[in-house]
């Protein structure tokens, strides 16, 4: 009888144990891919509004940082809406460790647990990064 209580509690531990993984790694899951749907939101956002060489709009209530490029993709400009996190030494070195890639992607959002920052970036006209852990605490 004793083994049997043994077993039958083993058994209902093992279930609720697997079943309470299973609903974390849910959440986790959802809540990665609402961070990462948000990333690429703001970077097209940002994107399209960049593109337009016309306007000089800077949203000071955004965390990211723009970049107007040249035409052999020198930086023209860095304009930093991080109002704590980075100065802009900082941004200029994220933006000049971005351009020095050989390949640089257009669109990279990598792994938000591992990499610090985001980028949509057009060849010779612009480049947004965002910070990743930015997003997760703007949310």
């Amino acid at each position: 009888m004793i083994k049997l209580r043994k077993k039958i509690f083993n058994l209902v531990f093992g279930i609720l144990t697997i079943a309470l993984l299973i609903l974390l790694l849910m959440f986790n899951i959802r809540s990665y891919k609402e961070q990462y749907s948000l990333i690429e939101r703001r970077m097209n956002y940002r994107r399209n509004i960049s593109a337009d060489s016309s306007a000089s709009i800077k949203f000071m209530d955004a965390n990211f940082i723009t970049v107007k490029l040249g035409s052999n993709d020198e930086i023209i400009e860095i304009i930093n809406h991080y109002s704590e996190d980075i100065d802009d030494t900082k941004a200029k070195n994220v933006v000049d460790g971005i351009l020095s890639k050989s390949d640089i992607e257009e669109k990279h959002i990598g792994c938000l647990y591992f990499d610090d920052y985001s980028y949509s970036y057009q060849k010779g006209q612009s480049l947004v990064v965002v910070k990743n852990s930015s997003v997760q605490k703007n949310s």
